[in-house]
């Protein structure tokens, strides 16, 4: 409440003429001059409204700055902001320089600009050192979050370049204040994000964040609404990064997400270093259980691979959500939780190792779907079993404690279905569904085991696999 006080008579000494105040703190003194002036008025207005412009403490503009012989210096990271520079006039130009290093790439940007009724502000250019223009986003039209104009570019050459920061190419009518900042590639030096702000920025493929694979690897993170405090051109999106290894299969999805009236929340995409799309989930229909959107891909080259989160393509979602990286069953780091009854296994490819025999059988539960989160399907269970050519095997469920419970189904090494026992009609006595099968291969086989094709049931079943 004090500084709160504060704030308000350092805006009203302002206005009145009073240019002289010791700061309440060394922050609210962005020039460092012990002088209440325009940039210390913004900033306090800004935190009297709960809107943070830029971070107190990075460098301000500094005019003259209308040409590139008289351009202001800009350090790359996300501490070394320009903030609360000015553009005073339908006329007024402002110009950066920098210095890249070669072949690394940047994300050069806009940002924290109060909203206006044209949700539209800075246009924003690169030039190299002789002035001949390599990008723009004369419109900022590629920014979201709290991002306006926004340029990704790849420096093949180190040297000096430039940036000019104007109104947007489309209006003629826009002045204010706008922040502007260099970030390096996610694995380049120099690379940060806001640990206090969900690791944001990571709104684009270059800054992504880092993810590791396996189950106790998950991350939970939150998708924002498309911001009404600032000028953007879309909400927010997470973007990830993490290393495959050639051909290895993995499992991504989101996961644990509030259910909500229209069951919808995330989208998830996966795209290889160029860029390029892989797959995607775009409305999350992939989900069982607990799972939002779900990607299964077989990567063909080892590398680095990206995913990224955002709202389902048909709702505007926003909220929190957990995103994993499963590997395969029979791959390096593949992982159950056993007091979870061994789940994830609602795919093929997270199927749980069952042993041939009479005395091998296994007792799970099949889960409702779930009404505490997002999902598109009730719980599925996978497993996998080694089968002799030219031998028969019987697969059963039993002890189920109701004729219509469960639904059994049996698939190749290729996911292929060989057979099936959908509504447990096959079952005599205690045992609800069979199938009975001559396999004509050597090979590794999969079974899923879901509720009755036309039940809704959901409990706890016992499962075997005898050799004839």
């Amino acid at each position: 409440m004090k500084k709160t006080i504060f704030i308000i008579c350092m805006v009203i000494c302002l206005l009145i003429g009073i240019s002289y105040a010791d700061p309440y703190e060394v922050k609210g003194d962005i020039n460092g001059d012990k002088r209440i002036g325009l940039e210390e008025a913004v900033y306090a207005l800004q935190a009297v409204a709960g809107v943070q412009v830029g971070k107190p403490g990075n460098k301000s503009e500094t005019e003259p700055n209308d040409s590139m012989g008289e351009a202001n210096q800009i350090g790359i990271g996300y501490s070394n902001s320009i903030i609360n520079a000015t553009i005073s006039s339908k006329d007024d130009i402002d110009y950066y320089k920098f210095n890249a290093n070669s072949n690394c790439t940047y994300v050069i940007e806009t940002y924290d600009i109060l909203a206006n009724t044209s949700n539209q502000a800075t246009g924003l250019y690169l030039y190299d050192a002789n002035g001949i223009e390599l990008a723009n986003d004369q419109s900022g039209a590629n920014g979201t979050n709290n991002a306006n104009a926004c340029v990704t570019h790849t420096f093949s050459v180190a040297g000096t370049y430039y940036i000019r920061v104007s109104r947007d190419y489309y209006i003629s009518s826009w002045t204010g204040y706008y922040s502007l900042r260099i970030l390096p590639k996610h694995d380049e030096n120099g690379a940060g994000w806001d640990t206090e702000n969900g690791y944001e920025p990571n709104d684009k493929l270059a800054l992504a964040n880092h993810i590791e694979i396996g189950l106790d690897k998950a991350q939970t993170h939150q998708l924002n609404p498309k911001s009404s405090n600032f000028v953007n051109s879309g909400s927010d999106r997470d973007w990830y990064y993490f290393n495959a290894e050639s051909g290895r299969t993995y499992v991504i999805e989101t996961f644990d997400i509030l259910a909500n009236a229209s069951n919808n929340a995330t989208g998830i995409y996966l795209y290889d270093e160029s860029g390029i799309e892989l797959a995607n989930d775009m409305s999350g229909d992939n989900g069982t259980n607990n799972a939002n959107a779900r990607i299964t891909h077989t990567f063909s080259r080892s590398g680095v691979y990206y995913i990224l989160v955002l709202e389902d393509y048909y709702i505007k979602w926003t909220g929190t959500y957990s995103l994993r990286i499963l590997p395969k069953h029979d791959e390096p780091g593949a992982s159950w939780n056993p007091g979870n009854d061994y789940e994830p296994n609602d795919v093929l490819v997270l199927a749980n190792y069952i042993e041939v025999g009479l005395n091998k059988a296994q007792t799970h539960q099949l889960d409702p779907k779930s009404s505490d989160y997002v999902n598109k399907g009730s719980d599925h269970d996978w497993y996998y079993f080694n089968a002799v050519a030219d031998s028969t095997y019987v697969i059963e469920t039993f002890d189920t404690q109701s004729d219509n419970a469960t639904g059994l189904y049996l698939y190749d090494p290729n996911g292929i279905e060989l057979a099936n026992d959908m509504s447990g009609d096959n079952g005599t006595g205690n045992v609800n569904a069979r199938i009975t099968h001559t396999f004509s291969r050597m090979g590794t086989y999969y079974i899923l085991v879901l509720k009755d094709y036309y039940s809704t049931w959901a409990g706890t079943y016992s499962f075997r696999v005898v050799k004839q």
